[in-house]
């Protein structure tokens, strides 16, 4: 998109371009509070993957479950799968405090999935990452969240064509 376009669109608040500055300004150039805001008020218009991302990241940063209630099971599966593929041209990786978040969520909590009745018998390490169609409606409602935020932080790719959001 040229530069100019999304300028007039950031301009005018539109959501998908608040969205696009947000993820940039959180994942890649580490400025949290001012990506976070960005992310908010893209989500806080509605626009879904920004709700999707947002939701995830407050989980994951701050054990924040808030935004989780603005999606029903069926939103969540088609924005979650949208959100998580997109891997666009260039862009820096993870930052260090994301992976270690990502540790933290793996050796504490999804060990705990595991443990759950809803759960069939599995015989990989770290499965969670396989099984998004295989339980269903099964899954109870805290295992289909723990499979939500985990399929985010193995799959999730804040990379961007945009060079550098802080122009406009």
């Amino acid at each position: 998109m040229p530069t100019e376009l999304l300028r007039t669109c950031y301009a005018e608040r539109n959501p998908s371009t608040l969205y696009m500055k947000g993820i940039q300004f959180f994942f890649t150039f580490n400025l949290q509070e001012e990506g976070r805001a960005f992310m908010k008020l893209a989500a806080d218009e509605g626009y879904e993957r920004a709700v999707c991302t947002y939701a995830m990241t407050r989980k994951k940063f701050w054990g924040d479950e808030e935004y989780f209630a603005r999606f029903t099971r069926e939103s969540v599966d088609r924005n979650g799968k949208l959100v998580r593929s997109l891997k666009w041209a260039w862009g820096s990786l993870h930052g260090d405090e994301f992976r270690a978040k990502r540790d933290e969520f793996i050796s504490t909590i999804v060990p705990s999935f595991y443990s759950c009745q809803c759960v069939p018998v599995l015989e990989r390490d770290w499965v969670l990452w396989f099984i998004e169609n295989s339980k269903g409606d099964k899954m109870c409602n805290r295992c289909f969240w723990i499979k939500e935020v985990g399929l985010f932080f193995h799959e999730f790719e804040p990379m961007s064509v945009i060079r550098d959001t802080r122009e406009w």
